[in-house]
């Protein structure tokens, strides 16, 4: 865990007595809203409802009627209705222009795009994303509760605040096939006397299964060539994968990726300021200007990238496993057109 504060209850320009890495219980900031860094939630759902990464999805919807039923199973009645902010609906729209149309569904995921999101989860049962979201541990930094994605805003990350330990330990399932294990600080205990003493195992267990995880690399993996992360790769052909992440008005920005042996997140936000936009700030000695702006792959995603080709080789580097034919293709046997 490293972050650019200093440790000081006193008044001064960035100093902090929190942890911004862990959990309120654990003495930290209670994490923050984590963007698009969550999608691979719905994606890994989409692939365990038994779909394909290559199955094409209609992503031309970007509104909703007040009284459409997204279906709940966990709900009493089933199904939810979100009428939106002003009763006329559930809206979305995409970061860039371009992308209202049908897609693949990885392509949907490596490049980020809210509307492809939507059309696998309106497919889906929210609950279910919910299950798989749980599994992997993920939960409100603040309150420790599990992340409630009935609510349809928390399937682009923006309904609860999610710290880095906990979303590099989901990540960690991903590049660990499935299995996750609970993060330990302790490496060796010894005294004075040179006495070396006991220290717990580390708990792992199989949270998703195997084919899962290998189509969410799959995916993942594209972000660093082709996606919206393309410019952070860290030259280890088929052996990385990461997804960016950024809240409205870029207060929030992350990159959380992985290896088979190390994952990592980082972030570069706002806490005492959470309205304010990174846009146009002075950050690590450089501002940006004109018509930059800051994103996931940014600021998060330099410094994830630096640290990433420091450490990543000390862990094992070997490539992903390539997905089955039915993770690819899904249930049907749907393919990628010509």
């Amino acid at each position: 865990m490293a972050q650019n504060t200093y440790y000081s209850g006193e008044e001064g320009d960035s100093n902090t007595t929190y942890n911004f890495n862990v959990d309120r219980a654990m003495g930290g900031a209670g994490g923050f809203q984590v963007g698009s860094t969550y999608k691979p939630l719905t994606y890994a759902t989409w692939l365990d409802a038994g779909n394909g990464a290559e199955d094409l999805l209609d992503a031309t919807q970007t509104r909703w009627p007040a009284d459409h039923r997204w279906k709940a199973s966990c709900l009493e009645r089933g199904y939810k209705i979100e009428p939106g902010n002003n009763g006329e609906g559930f809206e979305i729209q995409n970061a860039e222009p371009g992308y209202t149309r049908e897609m693949e569904a990885d392509f949907g995921l490596y490049n980020s795009i809210n509307t492809a999101i939507y059309a696998m989860a309106e497919d889906l049962d929210l609950c279910h994303i919910g299950e798989i979201s749980d599994a992997l541990g993920i939960h409100d930094g603040k309150a420790g509760e599990p992340v409630d994605t009935t609510v349809l805003s928390a399937l682009l990350g923006g309904s609860v605040d999610i710290s880095p330990m906990t979303m590099a330990r989901a990540y960690s399932a991903f590049a660990n096939r499935g299995e996750m294990c609970e993060p330990r600080a302790l490496e060796k205990v010894v005294d004075y006397t040179g006495r070396e003493y006991d220290i717990p195992e580390t708990s792992c267990e199989q949270v998703i299964d195997e084919d899962v995880a290998d189509g969410v690399n799959y995916a993942l993996n594209q972000t660093l060539i082709r996606g919206s992360g393309w410019q952070r790769e860290i030259d280890l052909p088929g052996a990385s994968a990461a997804k960016t992440g950024t809240t409205d008005n870029s207060t929030q920005t992350w990159m959380v990726g992985y290896t088979k042996g190390l994952a990592t997140a980082s972030w570069v936000g706002n806490y005492e300021f959470g309205s304010r936009s990174l846009n146009g700030l002075s950050i690590g000695g450089e501002r940006t200007e004109g018509d930059d702006w800051v994103d996931g792959s940014t600021y998060a995603g330099g410094q994830w990238q630096r640290f990433m080709r420091e450490v990543a080789r000390d862990y094992d580097t070997g490539k992903f496993e390539e997905p089955s034919e039915r993770v690819l293709e899904g249930r049907n046997g749907t393919s990628r057109p010509g």
